[in-house]
């Protein structure tokens, strides 16, 4: 099983994985990790390193982070520049982390990064053309 991080500024990879665990049951595999002001980051970042290889059992560890440039971001890169079981997207979101969980038992590592991709951008919607659209059909 494909291992998850989710490594975010403040608490949003937590209430990421709270909103998921509400619609999909608790899952295996899949931590927070939340950057804080007081956090030392060579700490941060060694245990970010000890959680993806303790997660990784052969199908790879998938890194979703908040945003390009931020810490969690650049602290996941230097990461994956070493390690070629593991991937990372920014820009995570809640349709994200959905795919996540329910693709990566019958995805390859490389695979599940690109859904991933692919449902992330496509959940960022304007709810107000969408509704408008729906409505029109309705008519």
């Amino acid at each position: 099983m494909i291992g998850i991080i989710v490594a975010t500024h403040g608490e949003f990879a937590s209430g990421l994985i709270d909103g998921m665990t509400l619609l999909c049951g608790e899952q295996e595999k899949i931590i927070p990790f939340g950057l804080r002001i007081e956090d030392d980051m060579d700490v941060f970042s060694s245990d970010i390193i000890a959680k993806a290889h303790e997660l990784d059992d052969g199908d790879g560890v998938l890194v979703l982070v908040d945003f390009v440039g931020g810490t969690p971001a650049n602290i996941t890169g230097k990461l994956l520049m070493n390690e070629p079981n593991m991937e990372g997207l920014s820009g995570v979101n809640f349709p994200m982390i959905l795919e996540a969980v329910n693709s990566r038992d019958d995805s390859t590592l490389n695979e599940l990064k690109e859904q991933c991709k692919v449902v992330g951008t496509m959940g960022i919607v304007d709810i107000k053309e969408r509704m408008s659209s729906i409505m029109d059909d309705d008519d």
